[in-house]
């Protein structure tokens, strides 16, 4: 097919198949209404704070089910691929790497953005509620995935942080695991993730909090500090809605000093939670070498450390969740 149809034609069709999947996997009442089996958990937080690695881990850690690139292929239904395909896949080891939060290989785990597209706008990313019609379908989507894994599901999508009380409201059951990292390794990492993507570091990139049009306005230093600061005040609003018994916090730094610690207060937190995790039979390094999210021009630098030292009052990663 790949040499028979053009590549616009090709996306059209598949995009026709997986909306015709979506209609299948979200149909029906019972699942639609049924208590979830196990209970899903979210990776949040701000872009570049160290969730992809900690995504990775989790997986190759516990026997937990997650979003492959192989399932975000039929991202319509990737219940089907749980169940009849991803069993006959050979699992690869991870190598711990990633391009702003993408992992190559069929098996690798993913954001999956296609699939929550399916039950949230593109624009606003922020948002606080949804149609009813869609928070069915989404537990329905999410019943049907935990059912044909049979186990907990890790999903990892940082704009998640950005939807967590509808999340909450469609998924009751669902828990949160809160990465934290360095504010001014944060915020550099954001800078440099934009030249890299852009060639400059005045367009915007990723996770857009709700009021991103009034930090647009400011200068490239001041968004990427004031986007931290948003995604964080936004996630402590929405923990003491939802109870703050469901959120774990862990630290970047903390998580790469002493991986079996921080994996060890996971496999806590899911057990409080009457969901015990399952270690799995893989070995995960004892450390990561932590990042300082990369070198900006000295006048940058200056200005960064300058405006974060003046919102260090309004940090996140001054909350002693992350730090318990």
């Amino acid at each position: 097919m790949k040499r028979l149809l053009p590549p616009g034609v090709r996306g059209f069709i598949w995009r026709q198949l997986n909306a015709g999947l979506h209609r299948l996997e979200t149909a029906g009442e019972a699942a639609a209404a049924r208590p979830l089996p196990s209970p899903p958990v979210f990776i949040i937080g701000a872009p570049r704070s160290g969730s992809t690695l900690l995504y990775q881990t989790i997986v190759e850690a516990f026997d937990i089910g997650y979003l492959s690139n192989q399932h975000c292929r039929f991202y319509g239904a990737p219940s089907l691929v749980e169940r009849w395909l991803f069993p006959r896949l050979e699992r690869t080891a991870p190598d711990y790497t990633s391009t702003h939060g993408r992992i190559q290989g069929r098996t690798a785990p993913s954001e999956c953005g296609e699939f929550w597209y399916q039950f949230f706008p593109r624009e606003p990313q922020a948002v606080t509620t949804m149609p009813m019609a869609k928070q069915r379908a989404l537990h329905a989507a999410i019943y049907r995935l935990i059912v044909a894994a049979g186990r907990p599901f890790l999903f990892k999508n940082l704009m998640n942080s950005l939807r967590l009380l509808p999340l909450a409201r469609a998924l009751p059951e669902a828990l949160f695991i809160v990465i934290h990292r360095d504010s001014l390794a944060n915020a550099r990492s954001l800078l440099v993730a934009r030249k890299r993507t852009y060639g400059d570091y005045a367009p915007w990139w990723s996770a857009r909090p709700a009021n991103v049009k009034e930090l647009e306005a400011l200068p490239p230093h001041q968004q990427v500090a004031e986007q931290i600061i948003a995604i964080y005040q936004g996630i402590n609003a929405a923990r003491e809605t939802i109870g703050p018994e469901r959120f774990l916090d862990l630290s970047y730094e903390i998580f790469c000093r002493d991986v079996s610690g921080s994996l060890g207060r996971i496999d806590q937190f899911f057990a409080g939670q009457d969901a015990p995790l399952q270690r799995r039979n893989a070995s995960t390094p004892a450390r990561f070498p932590i990042s300082t999210g990369g070198a900006l021009e000295p006048d940058l630098e200056d200005a960064l450390r300058t405006c974060l030292t003046s919102r260090q009052h309004r940090l996140p990663d001054s909350s002693p969740h992350a730090h318990d």
